[in-house]
């Protein structure tokens, strides 16, 4: 039976979206079943449908019993793509998982919901890892909040989320809905939390915290392969030479 939702929006992330779903298919097995939704507007650089089900046998070897690919014709606000999803969502859903396609998620991230989602509405993860492709770097990443970089909720309060249009943000708006039952860092798994920069909207933003460290983010001894699989490591310094090559033509 389906107890879970993973969500997935997908905007402009044709070269990194396998970063995500490889961390998935590597997720510790939960009691319960679970479900992929993926959300995606159609445009020139989509992943497309036959590239997420490319994923299907080796999901459903870890509990997904179904995947849905929802398309869209217009570009939609990450706000609004998070609803839909959870109005998508199976009936027996009870946990909801937000995440991001440019991310690697710690393998027991669906074993860690399904066991504390009985006792919050809403599970974050505020610490972990970031890598710049481009800077070929990784930092540390603590920060105190009500958002993180893992973030799970009761999926029965997303549903009743209104469908406003936030563009900036999205994570606190996110944390004003669900209300104030939070459980912040209930494990240690965030050792196992690599975010990535470069591939992104909000990248711009934050290759300042890479070039001049500075809180939140700080220096660290560890390295790529201490967090991550060696072959998953291995494609992402292909990615780094590959985004660096690109940006050095287009003279950025």
């Amino acid at each position: 039976m389906i107890t879970g939702t993973i969500a997935l929006p997908i905007w402009k992330s044709k070269e990194i979206a396998w970063l995500c779903l490889e961390s998935l298919c590597r997720m510790n097995k939960s009691i319960n079943g679970w479900e992929l939704i993926v959300f995606e507007e159609k445009h020139n650089e989509q992943c497309g449908e036959e590239f997420i089900m490319s994923y299907a046998k080796r999901l459903q070897k870890v509990g997904c019993e179904n995947i849905q690919y929802m398309n869209c014709m217009m570009k939609t606000p990450l706000s609004q793509k998070w609803v839909l999803i959870a109005n998508h969502a199976c009936s027996t859903s009870e946990y909801f998982i937000l995440c991001a396609a440019d991310n690697y998620y710690s393998p027991f991230m669906l074993q860690d919901a399904e066991k504390y989602i009985k006792q919050a509405d809403w599970i974050i993860t505020t610490q972990g890892y970031f890598y710049d492709i481009n800077l070929d770097k990784l930092l540390r990443y603590s920060f105190f909040s009500r958002t993180g970089l893992q973030m799970i909720a009761k999926t029965e309060k997303v549903r009743k989320f209104p469908m406003d249009i936030v563009n900036k943000g999205v994570d606190m708006w996110f944390s004003e809905k669900i209300g104030y039952n939070i459980m912040i860092d209930p494990t240690d798994h965030w050792q196992n939390i690599l975010c990535t920069n470069g591939m992104n909207n909000i990248s711009t933003e934050r290759v300042e915290f890479f070039t001049n460290t500075q809180p939140p983010f700080y220096e660290t001894l560890k390295s790529l392969p201490m967090i991550i699989p060696i072959d998953i490591y291995s494609r992402l310094k292909t990615l780094h030479h590959y985004v660096k090559n690109n940006n050095s033509n287009h003279g950025l």
